[in-house]
């Protein structure tokens, strides 16, 4: 299996915006740092040719039935998508990852959502036998509980 949670390159609409640190672009004020990570600041082509780019070495070495699923955000899902195809995955669907503690933001919708683009390497076996199991589409993940600091 691949399981693949690459950098969305998203976080800003400006390339000024993009090229700014990880920890600026994702985090909000007065929460402890993150560390910086590399790899964040491509545009929407690039992106899709870098990720068709690892998907291919992915394909490569996978065994034949396997399954990839590629987490990616809303900006990002229509390359993620495109990529996934263009490296030779057969795409299956999306699951949806609901986050329910995202940020609200005024007079939008709120961006609660994050996904999973699902693909395999060629056909999987469907047929309904004894023990097939039946995943759900959709993962609601709960809001982190607040540490208490003990004394």
């Amino acid at each position: 299996m691949l399981l693949a949670d690459p950098p969305y390159c998203s976080g800003g609409a400006t390339r000024s915006d993009r090229k700014a640190g990880t920890s600026t672009k994702y985090q909000q004020s007065g929460s402890a740092p993150l560390s910086e990570f590399a790899g964040d600041a491509r545009d929407e082509r690039s992106f899709r040719l870098w990720s068709t780019l690892w998907m291919c070495e992915a394909l490569r070495i996978l065994e034949p039935g396997s399954s990839a699923v590629v987490f990616s955000d809303w900006r990002q899902l229509a390359n993620t998508q495109d990529a996934v195809q263009a490296a030779g995955f057969v795409f299956r669907g999306i699951v949806v990852w609901v986050k329910p503690a995202a940020r609200p933001q005024p007079n939008s919708f709120r961006n609660d959502a994050e996904f999973a683009v699902w693909a395999t390497k060629g056909p999987i076996d469907r047929r309904p036998l004894p023990g097939a199991r039946y995943l759900p589409g959709n993962y609601t993940y709960p809001p982190p509980r607040r540490k208490r600091a003990c004394i």
